[in-house]
């Protein structure tokens, strides 16, 4: 055990070992590094003091069975963020023993595999989608199904398809079946423009737009009554284009928490 803070400093992956009574013992840089936490307020805790509970449980319970079969084991865990996202993660953990064969303890070696899970997701999706449209010729419909899926992706958002009008200053309602019917209404028909909401400044500068905060924002002040009543207090808008590059509309993620950081910090 005397090495083991050097070892597990040496491996490319996350690392940790927890005692026992599931306190942290050792821990790299890398895990203080996606928990944006010091070492001090790691070591000599448990996942309850550390990570949200509902996070928390899921890892004792993983950690419980691992001990009780006394068996290594690799699993894909999912991790809940503070904003509703999902990061994913391939854990492999094992007990560790003393010479007279004493448990010790679970070393853990964790991976960020949110990536390659988010390609593999991107592509169920597609398929979900033209199977779809292959068998509804619905454009209202298979664009409410977009944002459905969407949604379920982004646990806790609210997601909306705006559409350009042939003006093509001008964002129309495409589909946002969960927002309130007063928030829609307000933004139909908004003109774009470089400092207009998320959507609007998303498809006049053709490019993604993130506020992290609506309520601060200088692009979100003329919009603020109708964005504070619905809840709504950041928003992700994305560009939507043609196969020929034609700017048709935006799509964009809400959220009711500000200040959102997709990491591994989550209390």
């Amino acid at each position: 055990m005397n090495n083991l803070e050097t070892f597990i400093e040496l491996l490319p992956d996350l690392a940790f070992f927890k005692d026992m009574k599931g306190l942290y013992t050792h821990c790299n840089s890398d895990f203080l590094s996606c928990v944006n936490r010091d070492k001090k307020d790691i070591i000599g805790k448990t996942v309850f003091e550390i990570y949200s509970n509902e996070n928390a449980i899921r890892i004792k319970q993983n950690d419980d069975e691992i001990l009780e079969s006394n068996h290594r084991k690799s699993y894909e865990e999912t991790f809940i963020n503070n904003d509703g996202s999902i990061t994913y993660f391939k854990t492999t953990k094992q007990v560790l023993h003393d010479e007279s064969g004493k448990k010790l303890g679970l070393f853990c070696i964790v991976r960020d595999i949110t990536e390659r899970r988010e390609y593999k997701l991107i592509y169920e999706d597609n398929h979900l989608i033209l199977e779809y449209i292959a068998k509804n010729d619905d454009l209202q419909s298979t664009l409410n199904k977009i944002v459905y899926l969407a949604q379920q992706r982004n646990r806790g958002s609210k997601c909306s398809i705006l559409l350009l009008n042939d003006s093509k200053k001008n964002l129309l309602n495409g589909a946002a079946p969960s927002l309130p019917d007063f928030y829609n209404e307000a933004v139909n028909g908004s003109e774009i423009g470089e400092k207009v909401g998320s959507c609007g400044s998303a498809v006049y500068k053709q490019e993604r737009v993130i506020v992290e905060n609506i309520d601060t924002h200088e692009n979100w002040k003329d919009f603020l009554k109708f964005t504070q009543r619905a809840n709504l207090h950041a928003c992700w808008s994305e560009p939507i284009f043609s196969s020929e590059g034609e700017i048709l509309g935006s799509f964009a993620i809400y959220n009711a928490n500000s200040n959102n950081k997709c990491n591994f910090h989550l209390n």
